[in-house]
């Protein structure tokens, strides 16, 4: 890590400070390294066509996809060696070693072998797609309704 003036020192000391006085732990998040604890990905209906997307892949560790009547939101870490995902036409892969997974997170060509996380989702009062970040589910927990969001056929 390079050295930190005394001026950028200050600088961060102080947004901490203001961060703290607010109540935003979004400003921390940033500053420590570490991921917030949930995301606003805004208003359903942006969500209107099947999809993945990656807006928040590096800010927030996830892709949010429209599949099969359903939200939900996956981690962007490849299960292999915790590597960066991207999407690219569609396909979420990890540039390092090759590995593919679905638009439902689970791996279809290797080297990872383990599906993607999926990240409790729900809607709050105002219709838009909240993300916990704080609570994920195993292939296994897939079904768990916190572990998506039904869409009306």
């Amino acid at each position: 890590m390079p050295d930190l003036s005394r001026r950028h020192f200050m600088a961060l000391v102080s947004c901490a400070a203001g961060a703290m006085c607010c109540g935003s732990t979004d400003v921390l998040a940033g500053a420590t390294g570490d991921k917030p604890a949930s995301l606003d990905a805004g208003p359903l209906a942006d969500f209107a066509k099947d999809g993945t997307t990656d807006t928040w892949a590096k800010s927030h560790g996830v892709f949010v996809i429209r599949a099969d009547d359903q939200v939900y939101a996956v981690s962007s870490t490849c299960t292999h060696k915790n590597k960066a995902l991207k999407l690219k036409d569609g396909q979420i892969y990890c540039p390092a070693h090759g590995s593919l997974f679905s638009e439902h997170g689970t791996a279809i060509k290797g080297p990872a072998k383990s599906s993607l996380e999926r990240y409790a989702i729900n809607t709050d009062a105002n219709g838009h797609v909240v993300v916990d970040l704080t609570k994920s589910f195993s292939e296994k927990q897939w079904e768990d309704p916190a572990s998506f969001i039904a869409l009306k056929k």
